[in-house]
């Protein structure tokens, strides 16, 4: 009878450190050289990729493979240009991480928005099957982007988003066009849905109008928009020119919605492409609003 006692107590010992070293399991990832709109990279986005590794790693979340291993075909693929994207990867950089059991690759774009004096910094979090599992962005201004202070901060809380967002990214694909759900958020009154946008087409021409596009809360209240701003065109209907492969930014602000609204049942927007010269609708339900 003390033998099966103790023969159980080892068992049940034995599962709960599987259990316990299972939780402690950490994704896998790659900290890619962040780089600018236009692929280069400088000497900010190389003080941004050491400033975001930094933080990322002091949060124990993640284990990060170390960039060193891979300096060499790192080499490489910059004498082409900064990678911002999967596909743009040497194929012996992805097999190496791949050997090294990497689970995603974190990419950043680093854009200076000169007239909105914020430097724009966006990083995604994606797989070897091309998912983006997170993406975040931070601003940062202009006349502090160079106080190591200021970035590390505004770095450490960009991260803290990260690690606290359990989310995929939500996203659909109509008409050649890649819509992904950056963020939405609230403000008392007011909700603002940040896209980014990629023509995985020709170049070609878009637009979204206020006249079909619809916001539906979970308390059943609607709601039209009171802004669109697709990159730096505002107002609806305005048409903006989509280079092929080349993501755009996008918000949608809806005023007068419902203070207590936690989530959008619905969220529709009635767009136009000149590919097909067709109107459609991308449709996205079951939106957390950050407050």
């Amino acid at each position: 009878m003390k033998t099966k006692l103790l023969l159980i107590l080892l068992t049940l010992t034995s599962l709960a450190n599987l259990t316990a070293n299972a939780t402690d399991i950490k994704p896998r990832v790659y900290v890619a050289d962040f780089c600018t709109r236009d692929r280069a990279i400088t000497d900010l986005t190389m003080k941004l990729t050491s400033d975001f590794e930094v933080a990322l790693s002091g949060t124990g979340k993640y284990e990060i493979l170390e960039r060193r291993d891979f300096d060499q075909l790192r080499a490489q693929a910059k004498n082409e240009a900064g990678i911002a994207e999967l596909s743009g990867m040497p194929d012996e950089l992805v097999n190496a991480l791949k050997t090294k059991s990497a689970e995603m690759v974190i990419f950043g774009e680093v854009f200076d928005d000169v007239d909105s004096g914020q430097v724009s910094v966006t990083v995604s979090f994606v797989t070897f099957s091309g998912e983006k599992r997170i993406i975040q962005n931070v601003k940062i201004p202009r006349g502090k982007i160079n106080d190591s202070d200021s970035r590390t901060s505004a770095v450490n809380d960009l991260v803290k988003r990260i690690v606290t967002s359990s989310r995929k990214v939500v996203q659909t694909e109509l008409n050649g066009l890649l819509f992904q759900v950056v963020r939405c958020h609230a403000s008392d009154r007011v909700i603002t849905i940040d896209f980014l946008i990629t023509n995985n087409e020709d170049d070609k021409k878009f637009k979204v109008v206020t006249d079909g596009t619809l916001l539906f809360d979970n308390n059943g209240n609607r709601n039209t928009p009171s802004a669109i701003k697709l990159a730096n065109v505002i107002g609806s209907g305005s048409q903006i020119d989509l280079i092929s492969g080349v993501p755009i930014k996008a918000s949608f602000e809806f005023q007068g919605a419902n203070a207590t609204a936690e989530a959008i049942s619905r969220l529709d927007l009635y767009c136009w492409e000149s590919g097909r010269d067709q109107w459609f609708t991308a449709s996205f339900r079951n939106l957390p609003i950050e407050r």
